[in-house]
Parts: structure tokens; C-alpha cells; sequence
């Protein structure tokens, strides 16, 4: 079996998944990186994998890659298309073949009436065209179902999917140990430092916290456009004696900070379109609080089981969740141990990838539903920004 994943550059989020499929089909796997990795991500400590992995044809080098990433569009058994040139979309679904688009959220922010006619049209051009060729959504968000709904794309053919970072396999004991040995309980924030992803509800969540007499250590790990103004609310606020900001690191470095923070807290709103931070706090055995507007809370978080999700930016939810961690060591302890078991027995690469296989040797002969009931490649049901939080909660 063939298989060809078409989208930007090749990241650390995508590399176990992308290696899991070339392991599966004894090599015959290529990914199409449609183009060269941003300055931004460099400058963030990020590795350029599209030099360094033998399946990667970098697309975007030479008129000859480009027509070699045709030719295996159109010769591939299963394609998954995620950001790309639809022209290889176009060309693919014409041969009538097995075909995955992969997609975060199509619409993350409400839809005025106003704005319909312009996003019917575009809805139309990207996706309706090609709904006669009935191909299949795998969905990088709890939303992307709602979103594709909308306008009456993938009905009956969207599965939940996402990003599969790398699942460390360790000793949750030893790791939940390692935290416990913490002078006080440490919190943890991490992503870039910008508008939608709210990091000034990590101030907000830590004045309270000491006005409330509570001993923590929060850690804020990222940069971004908002790092002088969070650093200023930090010191005008009086919590350089709680707080610390760490700065860009390495993916590795980031991961060593999560093993060792008892809470992870994740605060974006629903411009994040899905949150691998997630997946990687998870692994780390962190308890978590997630905002719900975040794409991969839906698949991931079981609300009050492996974790805990607040209504998007209501900064009094976010803390009441915090402080009755940090009341209860053992309710910290049992969602760190439930969302390390979610990771390493259900959403990571190995599993996705065998479902992905499995999903696409069922739809071969069936046209829709699913082999699975829950997780990656199960069907994704439609939910919307206006009702979600009723149906993750």
C-alpha cells in the first residue's frame, strides 16, 4: 500500500505519525512539503525536518518536484492532503481514489450574515466542488466537523483526527514522584505569547492565587508579540517572587519543564486550532486545565476524568479549577495518571496510523462510517462554538 501525505513543512508534531506510516507500508510512503519551514519557527529553536528525513519531497526546490509530487498524488493508494496546492487535490479526485483532506478549523470566528455570500462562495470553491468525488475529512479539531457542516461538506464522512507528537512510554509512578518532590505545586503555561492564545489569564490566575494565600510556582515557556506587555502586568502585579518567564525553548526543553509541573494550563480561545501542547502535557502525566474553545479539548480531554475544561476567557472557572488542584494532591495525581493513559494507549502515532489503515480497508467497501467508536478515525460529530460547552462538559 501507497501512501502520500501532502501539506507545509514536516514538524516535530507530525514526524511519529509520518514515520509510523512509513514503517507500516515497508517504505512506500512520501510526504509532499508543499513549503520551507518559517523564520519564526527557527527562531523558536525548531529543527528544519524537511532536510533531514528520506521520505520528504520538498515540493516547493524545483519544477521536476513538483511534477514527481503529481505523479505520486495520482499513483497513491491513500492520499492525505492538508495545506497544499489543490491543484493536487484536483487532479487526485478525478481518478476517484481514496482521499483524506485534513483540515483544523475551517471557521473560528461566528459568521455574521453579512459575511455568508463571501464565505458560501469560498466554502464552495475549496471544498463543495469536490464533494462528488465523496472524499473524507480527517478532523484536526472537535470543530472541524461543525465547521464543514455549515455548508453541507463531508456530511456522514468527517473522523476525529489531530497532531501526534511523540508519546514518551515511561513509569507514570516514577514520573508523578519526580512532581511530587516539588518544593511547592508548579504550574505551567507554554505556546507563543500572543493575543488568542490569553496569556494574561496566567497573571490573572496567579494574582489570585496569592491573594488567596496559596503556595505555587507558575511558569510562563514561549515568545511573542504580548512578552513585554505579560512581563510588565508580572512585575506591576508584585509575582516575581511566584512567576517566572522562561522564554522560547527547544521542544525537548519544554517537555523536561512539563515532567516537572504538577498543573499544565492551556488558555486559548478558539483560534487555536488545535493545541499540541496538549498532547505533550498529557504524556508529561501533568493534571490539566483547558480552555474549551481549544480544537483538541473535545478529543482528548474527558472533563473531570483525565483533566478539567473551563469556559473559554472566564477567568473565574480557569481559577476555581486551579485552586481545587492544588487543594487535592490526589485528584492532581489521578488526572495526571488517566491523561498519561490516554496518551499512551489511545491517541498516539502507532494507534492512529494502524486506524488510518484500518479506516481506509473499511471504507473500501463501505462509503461511510467507521470501524472504531471512539478516538483517532472514529466518526466526528457536528459541534459548534454556540453549544460546545454543554456538549464537552
Amino acid at each position: 500500500m501507497k501512501i502520500t501525505f501532502f501539506s507545509c513543512y514536516l514538524t516535530h508534531h507530525q514526524t511519529p505519525l509520518c514515520d509510523e506510516l512509513y514503517r507500516l507500508t515497508k517504505g512506500n510512503f512520501t510526504f509532499v512539503s508543499t513549503a520551507p519551514i518559517v523564520k519564526e519557527r527557527l527562531n523558536m529553536g525548531y529543527e528544519d525536518l524537511d532536510q533531514k528525513y528520506s521520505y520528504v519531497l520538498r515540493e516547493y526546490e524545483s519544477d521536476s518536484a513538483k511534477g514527481e509530487a503529481l505523479r505520486i498524488a495520482l499513483d497513491s493508494d491513500i492520499m492525505i492532503f492538508g495545506a497544499a496546492p489543490e491543484k493536487y487535490l484536483k487532479a487526485r479526485l478525478k481518478q476517484r481514489k481514496l482521499t483524506f483532506v485534513y483540515s483544523e478549523r475551517l471557521y473560528k470566528n461566528k459568521i455574521e450574515w453579512y459575511q455568508y455570500p463571501r464565505v458560501f462562495m469560498s466554502a464552495l470553491r475549496h471544498h463543495g466542488v469536490y464533494q462528488r468525488y465523496r472524499p473524507y475529512m480527517l478532523c484536526a479539531s472537535a470543530y472541524t466537523a461543525g465547521d464543514c457542516g455549515k455548508f453541507g461538506n463531508y456530511i456522514n464522512r468527517t473522523y476525529k483526527w489531530g497532531y501526534f507528537p511523540e508519546v514518551k512510554n515511561q513509569d507514570i509512578s516514577l514520573l508523578i514522584k519526580k512532581k511530587q518532590q516539588n518544593d511547592v505545586p508548579h504550574i505551567l503555561w507554554a505556546g507563543r505569547i500572543i493575543d488568542w492564545k490569553h496569556p494574561e489569564a496566567a497573571i490573572h490566575l496567579a494574582a489570585e492565587l496569592k491573594k488567596n494565600g496559596y503556595k505555587f510556582k507558575l511558569s510562563m515557556i514561549g515568545n511573542g508579540a504580548m512578552q513585554p506587555d505579560i512581563q510588565q502586568m508580572l512585575q506591576k502585579q508584585g509575582l516575581d517572587d511566584c512567576m517566572a518567564m522562561l522564554g522560547a525553548m527547544p521542544p525537548d526543553q519544554v517537555r523536561d519543564n512539563m515532567e516537572q509541573a504538577d498543573i499544565f494550563i492551556a488558555t486559548s480561545d478558539f483560534y487555536e486550532g488545535w493545541g499540541a501542547v496538549l498532547n505533550e502535557a498529557m504524556n508529561s502525566g501533568c493534571a490539566l486545565v483547558v480552555s474549551h474553545a481549544m480544537g483538541s479539548a473535545g478529543f482528548l480531554i474527558q472533563n473531570g476524568e483525565n483533566g478539567m475544561i473551563y469556559q473559554n476567557q472566564e477567568q473565574s472557572e480557569l481559577n476555581e479549577c486551579v485552586e481545587k488542584l492544588l487543594d487535592d494532591s490526589e485528584l492532581r495525581e489521578r488526572f495526571g495518571r488517566n491523561a498519561y493513559e490516554t496518551l499512551t494507549e489511545v491517541w498516539n502515532a502507532p494507534n492512529a496510523a494502524k486506524r488510518l489503515l484500518e479506516l481506509a480497508k473499511y471504507l473500501n467497501t463501505n462509503e461511510k462510517g467507521s470501524p472504531f467508536e471512539s478516538g483517532p478515525c472514529s466518526i466526528a460529530t457536528r459541534i459548534y462554538n454556540s453549544n460546545s460547552w454543554s456538549l464537552l462538559k
